[in-house]
């Protein structure tokens, strides 16, 4: 019995300091003002420091549909059907990264 009682007081006291760490008074955010407040300190953020501009990537598919696109080109490619989107991809063949092997 005493066992007993003495692995109860070791587990109340182990929950209730685990428990303890969090502020009572303190309210629980909600979560989609937290993402809010997270995105906008992260467009507050100054980005001078990342470095030069190399080259850029266009991701642009020929289409013949000169009507909406007069250039003859989509400006994306799918993401959802990238197989459609591939054969008619804008130099495609272009080497992006110079590897070394």
């Amino acid at each position: 019995m005493t066992r007993l009682l003495l692995v109860l007081t070791i587990s109340f006291i182990s929950c209730k300091s685990q428990t303890g760490k969090t502020n009572p008074l303190e309210e629980a955010k909600d979560p989609i003002s937290v993402i809010q407040e997270n995105e906008k300190k992260s467009a507050e953020k100054e980005n001078n420091n990342l470095g030069e501009l190399v080259s850029t990537i266009s991701f642009k598919v020929k289409t013949n549909n000169k009507k909406d696109f007069k250039d003859g080109f989509i400006p994306w490619a799918s993401i959802e059907k990238p197989k459609q989107d591939i054969p008619y991809l804008y130099e495609k063949m272009k080497l992006l990264l110079k590897t070394q092997r």
